[in-house]
């Protein structure tokens, strides 16, 4: 799928992929601070399926942090990986 970003720019993901891949897709500190999304204006869930054409926005907090139960959510390795990262550097 692709998604765009609010300045957009086009983020080339797999299908399924969520926001949380997105977020990761643009920066790890992104990801790991990520607590919910909007797509295409809407706020929604961090875990909300993206569709071709999206336009996504990741809305971030300090004081997030990953959750465990994102590594069965996730579909990029890439996103997989940097939420492990996070869980094995504590």
């Amino acid at each position: 799928i692709f998604a765009f970003t609010p300045k957009g720019d086009v983020i080339d993901l797999p299908f399924g992929a969520n926001a949380i891949d997105f977020a990761y897709h643009i920066h790890t500190d992104v990801g790991n601070k990520a607590v919910s999304t909007e797509i295409n204006g809407e706020r929604l869930p961090i875990v909300t399926p993206l569709q071709t054409g999206d336009t996504v926005k990741i809305i971030t907090s300090k004081k997030a942090n990953p959750k465990r139960d994102w590594l069965s959510i996730v579909k990029t390795n890439h996103a997989r990986t940097k939420i492990k990262e996070h869980f094995n550097n504590k």
